[in-house]
């Protein structure tokens, strides 16, 4: 006579055990990844690119009035450096120098600092200097020069 509805009553007995798996599962998955964060990756330095054998500066250059032109030099050898360089008149003068990373730093600060070496303000000159390892910049220095200086050098790098 009386038929009883089971499907409510089984629905009520499986919703319980279904609530709790699916918090379990739900769980589980922030562990994961909370636990599996990706790694915040650093700014990397970007790769040394040392300065290979050969010439370093060869044809026309300028250097602008009252600031100079500069070439980084970055060697993982010892190695020398030897060339030359003329201006187009002899009233055109400049001076041609080699220091190293932190003297290049004061050099241009105008704190005492050491040069490898120096021609001074002359309108032409040489430079035979012995480089180690490490970073050094040649220096074309037109800092006193009212005007803007071409002229033509030649340097190059020995090992």
């Amino acid at each position: 006579m009386f038929q009883e509805d089971n499907t409510e009553r089984n629905a009520g007995t499986w919703l319980w055990p279904a609530v709790i798996v699916s918090a379990l599962i739900a769980v589980a998955c922030i562990q994961i990844l909370r636990v599996n964060r990706p790694q915040e990756t650093a700014p990397s330095e970007p790769p040394r690119v040392y300065t290979a054998a050969g010439p370093l500066v060869n044809g026309q250059i300028t250097a602008p009035a009252r600031d100079f032109y500069s070439s980084r030099i970055d060697l993982n050898r010892a190695s020398r450096l030897t060339g030359s360089f003329r201006t187009p008149n002899i009233k055109s003068r400049v001076s041609v120098l080699v220091l190293s990373e932190v003297n290049f730093e004061a050099w241009k600060s105008g704190a005492n600092h050491q040069t490898l070496s120096q021609t001074g303000y002359v309108p032409g000159g040489k430079i035979n200097v012995a480089l180690e390892p490490g970073v050094f910049f040649l220096i074309v220095d037109n800092r006193q020069g009212e005007s803007d200086q071409s002229l033509y050098a030649d340097f190059n790098l020995e090992r």
